[in-house]
């Protein structure tokens, strides 16, 4: 039993799974991968794993990435759930990760997809605002976004890997 499935049961072991997917998709298309799971530290920075290009135009550094085992997929569209507040008051992930990145995995399917978190936040937050992306009752009074993977206004920040 991983050390997520200990503290959060079955959610957790959903999220350790996708994690060790994701982990294995990277390292197979021949990316440098750290795994800071076991580092405190890093967690509580929502930080899981780090992973930087190779070849063939490899990049200057490694990016930090929170993944989320949430990809939901129905009748055939890609859905990408967004925690935007965590109870009542506090802030979600989408503000309090310090991952460079973001990746959703859908373990059955064999899928990843991730996108920059910063650039995320700058192109969702202002859709919410203005009420063009409405935010839904989740889980315990989170508040999601949803974004469809064919969503034009999204198209050039998510990035899709099959494993």
């Amino acid at each position: 039993m991983g050390q997520l499935e200990e503290k959060f049961g079955w959610a957790g072991k959903k999220g350790e799974e996708g994690e060790d997917f994701a982990l294995a998709l990277w390292d197979s298309i021949g990316y440098d991968v750290i795994d800071y799971r076991k580092d405190i530290a890093k967690q509580k920075l929502g930080i899981d794993y780090a992973v930087k290009k190779l070849k063939p135009e490899p990049w200057f550094r490694h990016y930090t990435i929170d993944n989320k085992n949430n990809l939901r997929i129905y009748k055939g569209q890609y859905s990408i759930p967004i925690e935007v507040k965590k109870g009542k008051r506090r802030p979600g992930w989408l503000y309090t990760s310090h991952a460079d990145r973001i990746s959703h995995t859908h373990v059955g399917k064999k899928m990843l997809v991730f996108y920059d978190l910063k650039q995320m936040r700058e192109r969702l937050l202002p859709l919410i605002r203005n009420g063009e992306i409405a935010l839904h009752d989740a889980r315990s009074k989170c508040k999601m976004a949803y974004i469809d993977m064919n969503d034009k206004r999204f198209s050039n920040l998510i990035r899709k890997i099959n494993g």
